[in-house]
């Protein structure tokens, strides 16, 4: 009987436990996956509200929330959530010239005591609406454009090549011819010469990216235009945009050691609460603790309120250096976190974020940093 006894007692302590590590990641979404199924292309954006509690016994704070495309814009309910209390993040998707199956993320950054991420889905299929109301009176020509003015990719490989699909709509009577007007860089080329688009049609021109012959990392873009031969739209303009990475092969524990690691002083700057207007400033430590060199292939600011200072680009085996990091309040208000983005060859940790958070004045007279416009006269 005491075996058993034992036995039990123990179960309930593995048990116990185990609810306790449940309740400490304390973000908890009643769906994390939204379907809106088939609707019809419009100007009005298609909202879904996730709504979450905190399961945890602390306070959880959400940082920030991000889209994995242009299209989805989110909007979440606080900062602060207590223990027991419930908040939303909604989504908003933009199906204007996005005809066809979508299927997008958005990543929700929080800390409850410690850094954390969920990630949330939606996706759908965007139909032709029913009737087609034309933007102009084009005679039969109706008009002809492109899907999107901006395609991107935030994970283009220095060993992969990249696909971006470009859709043309002609919603007219006659067929339109295009073709690229301006030569490519040599690590881009297109599927065809030139495309041809049939009355109240679309079709796919697809443009390929090849990582491994793009000099830089980070962030890089290259403009394109098209000749076309319709009657006014005579010339269409896209934007490719990409994130050029390091590829990372599978490695043993035993070779990771011997690779360059990053290791930050911080990764949140908080300046606190303040409302002198000034440029507040603090410094970051960034050092290498692996046993290769560490090369920083892109530190970006994701705000121009930000400004960074470093002395160099790459750090030996055991070496460091401080990082100056300045907040410009200058337009701002309320509270204003941003981060800026660390690109590096630190197979464990290439993509980093650090955030700067800040506790500024309410929009009014208080605010010495606010436009003139937003000040009570």
């Amino acid at each position: 009987m005491n075996y058993k006894k034992f036995v039990f007692t123990n179960l309930l302590i593995c048990l116990f436990s185990i609810t306790n590590a449940l309740k400490s990641q304390g973000l908890q979404f009643d769906n994390n996956i939204y379907d809106f199924g088939d609707f019809e292309e419009s100007s009005i954006p298609e909202d879904h509200e996730f709504w979450f509690t905190n399961i945890g016994s602390t306070p959880l704070v959400i940082k920030s929330v991000a889209a994995s495309c242009g299209c989805t814009t989110p909007h979440w309910s606080a900062d602060t959530v207590k223990p027991g209390a419930r908040g939303q993040v909604k989504a908003s998707y933009d199906s204007k010239n996005r005809v066809g199956d979508f299927n997008k993320s958005i990543e929700v950054f929080y800390n409850d005591g410690k850094d954390r991420s969920q990630s949330l889905t939606i996706k759908g299929n965007v139909i032709m609406p029913k009737k087609v109301v034309p933007i102009q009176a084009l005679l039969d020509y109706g008009n002809f454009t492109l899907d999107r003015m901006v395609y991107e990719n935030k994970n283009l490989l220095d060993n992969k090549i990249d696909t971006f699909k470009l859709r043309f709509f002609n919603s007219g009577n006659v067929p339109i011819e295009a073709s690229l007007k301006y030569a490519l860089p040599s690590y881009m080329w297109l599927s065809a010469k030139s495309i041809k688009v049939g009355p109240q049609e679309s079709a796919i021109f697809e443009v390929y990216v090849d990582g491994s012959k793009i000099e830089r990392y980070g962030l890089g873009q290259q403009g394109l235009t098209f000749e076309s031969s319709h009657v006014v739209n005579r010339e269409l303009s896209a934007e490719i945009k990409w994130i050029r990475k390091q590829y990372f092969p599978k490695m043993s524990a035993r070779k990771l050691k011997k690779q360059p690691h990053l290791q930050l002083s911080t990764t949140l700057i908080d300046f606190g609460k303040y409302d002198d207007g000034l440029i507040k400033t603090d410094t970051l430590t960034l050092k290498n603790t692996g046993k290769k060199d560490l090369v920083f292939h892109e530190i970006l600011p994701l705000c121009h309120c930000i400004i960074l200072r470093y002395p160099k680009s790459v750090l030996k085996p055991g070496e460091e250096m401080k990082m100056i990091v300045s907040f410009n309040p200058g337009g701002k208000f309320g509270s204003y976190t941003q981060p800026f983005w660390i690109l590096c060859n630190d197979p464990q940790n290439p993509d980093t974020y650090v955030y700067v958070k800040n506790e500024l004045p309410p929009r009014d007279k208080n605010c010495l940093s606010c436009p003139p416009k937003y000040k009570d006269k």
